[in-house]
């Protein structure tokens, strides 16, 4: 007997590589409502099914769907309902999968290809769309993380909270260096440094990338090492920024600045140390 034809697959990822549009997915994807009434349940529901958890696999206890949620996309939900209501608002066409997508890639840092079978989009649109949304998601740094003075009461002495933190990257290719070493993941990695006020909700600076061993945390705060002039080092560090009389709260790596610095020790109270 001769077998029946095979159905026809649109957007079938056998040789994946062509840009395919959101109608010709190769797989079906639950449709979610609208951005702007979305609740932060919302967000976790059509989240988690995007990547898999079924309405049917969803009913756990919140912790764990809490769990999955951040295992795939990073963020708490809260703040990711409030990035898809900003970017909804500032560019109107903002698909709640394609954010997702974004946040997935972000997270996990899958290649292509293996986003292209968790997804069920072409490599050539996902590299594209990725890189849109995340252009999209920077647009925002400048609007909202911005180093104001006059932010702080003139009572307050301690104003923010400084450290850095390191992103583990892949190997740099064209640029290869020993610098990129990351000594608490050993592994390849970018450091930036972020700043936070300590009487206010939002954050006030970040910094980077640099190469995550090349310069020690005092020396990207300061803008260059103790044996560089003052006049001589990046004017735009973090050190600059801090008005006169007023100081950052860090730890260790900030010692022997007293004048601009408080370092956390044994013994201070939970109010500095937190």
């Amino acid at each position: 007997a001769t077998p029946p034809p095979r159905p026809k697959r649109e957007g079938s990822r056998i040789g994946g590589g062509g840009h395919q549009s959101p109608e010709n997915k190769s797989l079906p994807r639950p449709q979610p409502m609208d951005i702007v009434v979305m609740t932060t349940e919302d967000v976790v529901s059509f989240g988690l099914r995007l990547v898999g958890f079924g309405k049917e696999r969803q009913n756990v206890g919140r912790k764990l769907l809490h769990d999955r949620f951040l295992a795939f996309y990073g963020p708490d939900p809260r703040s990711v309902k409030d990035l898809l209501f900003d970017l909804k608002e500032e560019f109107n066409d903002t698909s709640f999968a394609d954010v997702m997508m974004t946040l997935n890639w972000a997270k996990r840092y899958d290649v292509e290809h293996v986003l292209a079978g968790r997804w069920g989009y072409g490599e050539k649109y996902i590299g594209a769309k990725i890189k849109e949304i995340a252009k999209r998601i920077q647009s925002f740094f400048e609007k909202m993380i911005v180093f104001d003075p006059d932010l702080f009461d003139d009572r307050e002495i301690h104003i923010i909270s400084v450290d850095t933190f390191n992103c583990t990257t892949e190997e740099m290719r064209q640029t290869p260096s020993t610098a990129f070493f990351d000594h608490k993941s050993n592994s390849c990695g970018l450091k930036y440094e972020a700043a936070l006020p300590i009487r206010h909700a939002l954050p006030v600076w970040l910094k980077g990338p640099h190469m995550a061993g090349d310069k020690h945390d005092k020396t990207v705060f300061c803008g260059g090492t103790q044996e560089t002039a003052k006049a001589d080092r990046d004017q735009s560090a973090l050190y600059f920024k801090i008005p006169p009389k007023k100081k950052g709260v860090g730890d260790s790596a900030y010692e022997g600045m007293a004048d601009i610095m408080l370092v956390r020790r044994e013994g201070h109270s939970k109010e500095t140390t937190n």
